[in-house]
């Protein structure tokens, strides 16, 4: 006997189209405002930082407004003493790198004079050259423009910089203030479990802009006097450089590597390679010691899907998309993993 089988109805109610179509909404205003909502995600990574040094002072009996103030100019005397302490000599060596290029693309066992003339020849390098310097003669005007419109974007640059150092000061000052208000606007039924989200959101950002900092300031500084010790030229660049691309994940260390064993190289090719043994040996430290004890907790993702993250954020927003997709990704893994809990929980409930 075969049984019929019943037809079950799905009924759209109109609060879910409503529904679909706000989250619509809300997607293609955020993509059209995705500047903006990138520099709030910067501040709100800079308050997450340093929360948790305002709230011990708090606890101290110190108040707020005092703690935000230390805490604040403490934060800034930090960055501009880091800038104090590397800018100068780095701008002196990136000029002396430049002025001494020539000597570098002159090296005589791999460009020689008559192999750099048989491949200018060759590729007609002079025409080239000619022909690009009357294209950017006739582009004067174009040039001028470019000029006037990067002058208008650094002050853009310096004034959302005005705007992202007040909204940190306020935003410290008034934390509690703020989350108390937001949680004023969440149903009484879902209100733990936002609160509790939001605050794991701190955490986890505050612990890898913490852990992040401290990579980046360790391996810059053992990159550098490493160098200096091995005797390549350039070392506090080198440095520098490796430091900054501590905040790509993965392949990170393996970009500031490059620089350091080419200019090596033009010393002798054992130099190089030394240079390349003392950097596999750094980012072993780095994966071994550094990394488990600084940022597993602060990361806890798989790092295919840090890698996947990191492309997706190249592709959205180029280099500053690549520094906050892995803060982005960990947001995402709370908010799925608390949102798989609360199904398991209900499913729980209903058995």
């Amino acid at each position: 006997m075969i049984m019929a089988i019943k037809p079950e109805k799905i009924e759209i109610t109109t609060l879910t189209v409503l529904k679909v179509l706000g989250i619509i909404l809300a997607l293609v205003l955020a993509w059209y405002l995705r500047s903006i909502l990138v520099l709030l995600f910067i501040v709100l990574i800079i308050v997450a930082t340093l929360a948790p040094f305002v709230d011990w002072a708090e606890k101290r009996r110190i108040p707020r407004i005092l703690s935000v103030i230390i805490i604040y100019i403490s934060f800034l005397a930090v960055i501009f003493l880091l800038g104090y302490l590397i800018f100068p000599p780095l701008v002196h060596q990136i000029i002396d790198f430049a002025n001494k290029a020539p000597q570098y693309v002159q090296y005589p066992e791999f460009f020689s004079a008559e192999k750099l003339q048989v491949f200018t020849e060759k590729y007609n390098i002079s025409g080239t050259i000619r022909e690009n310097l009357s294209t950017i003669m006739r582009n004067t005007a174009s040039i001028t423009q470019g000029i006037f419109t990067a002058s208008a974007a650094a002050f853009a640059i310096l004034a959302q910089l005005i705007i992202a150092l007040a909204l940190i000061f306020y935003i410290l000052l008034t934390k509690n203030q703020l989350i108390e208000g937001f949680l004023k606007y969440i149903p009484k039924n879902k209100k733990k479990i936002v609160e509790k989200v939001g605050r794991e959101i701190l955490v986890k950002l505050g612990m890898w802009s913490r852990g992040q900092f401290a990579l980046c300031l360790i391996i810059g500084f053992m990159d550098g006097v490493a160098l200096k010790i091995i005797g390549v030229p350039y070392a506090l660049t080198l440095g520098v450089f490796a430091a900054f691309t501590e905040l790509i994940p993965n392949i990170g260390p393996i970009i500031g590597a490059i620089p350091a064993i080419i200019i090596a190289y033009f010393i002798s090719p054992t130099t190089a390679l030394i240079v390349a043994i003392v950097y596999i040996a750094i980012q072993q430290l780095e994966n071994h010691v550094l990394v488990p004890n600084i940022m597993r907790k602060a990361v806890g993702i798989n790092p295919a899907v840090i890698i996947i993250a990191v492309l997706i954020g190249a592709e959205l927003y180029g280099i500053l998309g690549i520094i906050i997709a892995v803060p982005i990704a960990s947001i995402l893994a709370i908010i799925i993993r608390t949102w798989r809990e609360q199904i398991i929980e209900a499913q729980n409930l209903n058995r």
